[in-house]
């Protein structure tokens, strides 16, 4: 009983650890793009990216899943309220599919490094 006590002592006694604030999470806003390829056979768009927690994320690259889709980062830090930007850009003439799935993969310093951004493509006939 008193080995017990004095157990419980020594672990009160010690000096607590104080627990290291989570590093933030990209989130994305839309989650998945989904737009219509326009009617020279092309998807265009600017993503924003923000962070799930009060720290700042830094953009450091970005591909594409394919050949077909470029993109480039035009603001590269994120915040819980300012996002960062990527412009993505797919040429979608080839795309035979009603719908497309791109991926693009998101380097990053936060803690879901490297991140995945969908963009679904639809490609609708004209009508004649």
């Amino acid at each position: 009983m008193i080995a017990t006590l004095v157990a419980i002592a020594m672990l009160l006694a010690l000096p607590h650890q104080e627990q290291k604030p989570q590093a933030p999470f990209l989130r994305f806003e839309p989650e998945t793009l989904r737009v219509d390829r326009d009617a020279s056979g092309y998807v265009q768009a600017m993503v924003p990216v923000f962070t799930s927690g009060t720290d700042t994320v830094r953009l450091t690259g970005i591909t594409g899943s394919c050949g077909c889709a470029s993109a480039s980062i035009q603001r590269a830090i994120a915040t819980k309220d300012t996002p960062a930007k990527f412009y993505c850009a797919i040429n979608a003439k080839h795309f035979k599919d009603t719908l497309n799935t791109v991926e693009y993969t998101i380097t990053h310093s936060g803690a879901n490094s490297p991140a995945r951004y969908y963009v679904v493509v639809r490609c609708v006939q004209p009508s004649k």
